[in-house]
């Protein structure tokens, strides 16, 4: 997880994301990344489509989603998906 979205081990912090926060997302638009919200759940991974002043804009289940950034804790990009090789034996 990048060091901009973690969370302070054992210290107090704020629900939701920090204005400068969002600027860092910002850079994570078009790519494929996981959502850590307030209530605990992941979303992901999940395209970002748009990244601005009040909320994330993913599609989720192929569904546009409008996320508002104080449900927000955690953005981070999603492991590349891995299409398994295949083995054949001779």
């Amino acid at each position: 997880m990048p060091p901009q979205f973690r969370r302070p081990v054992g210290a107090a912090h704020t629900v939701g994301m920090k204005r400068g926060m969002q600027f860092d997302v910002q850079k994570l638009e078009g790519r494929t990344v996981n959502v850590s919200l307030a209530d605990g759940s992941v979303m992901g991974p999940v395209p970002l489509v748009l990244a601005r002043q009040n909320s994330l804009w993913v599609v989720a289940d192929g569904e546009d989603t409008f996320v508002p950034l104080d449900r927000v804790v955690d953005v981070w990009d999603a492991p590349p998906f891995r299409v398994p090789s295949r083995v054949t034996a001779w």
